[in-house]
C-alpha cells in the first residue's frame, strides 16, 4: 500500500512546488511600474544612503573638531612637555 501511494505523492508535491515557483513571483502592474520609476529608492546620491551621508558628515565634524583642538594646543604650546625642573629651584 505505501509503496503505490508514494509516486501518488511526490507527483503531487512536484506540481504543487511547480505552481508555486511559477505563481510566486508574479507582481500587480502597479507594483512593477513603482519599480522602475525609481529603482533605487534608498539612495540619496549615486552612491550613498542617508544615513550614510549622515555618518559621513558626523565623521567630518568629528575629524573637524580634533583637528582644531590640536591647532589649538599648538597655538598655546600644549603640545609639548613642560622644560620647568618639577621641584623648586633655590
Amino acid at each position: 500500500m505505501q509503496i503505490r501511494r508514494a509516486p501518488a505523492i511526490v507527483i503531487t508535491l512536484g506540481t504543487l512546488a511547480g505552481t508555486l515557483a511559477l505563481g510566486g513571483c508574479s507582481a500587480e502592474r502597479s507594483q512593477l511600474a513603482g519599480a522602475r520609476m525609481n529603482p533605487t529608492p534608498e539612495l540619496a546620491t549615486l552612491d550613498a544612503r542617508p544615513d550614510d551621508r549622515s555618518n559621513g558628515a558626523a565623521l567630518l565634524v568629528s575629524t573637524n573638531l580634533r583637528a582644531m583642538n590640536e591647532d589649538i594646543s599648538r597655538m598655546f604650546f600644549m603640545n609639548r612637555p613642560s622644560r620647568l625642573a618639577p621641584e623648586p629651584i633655590r
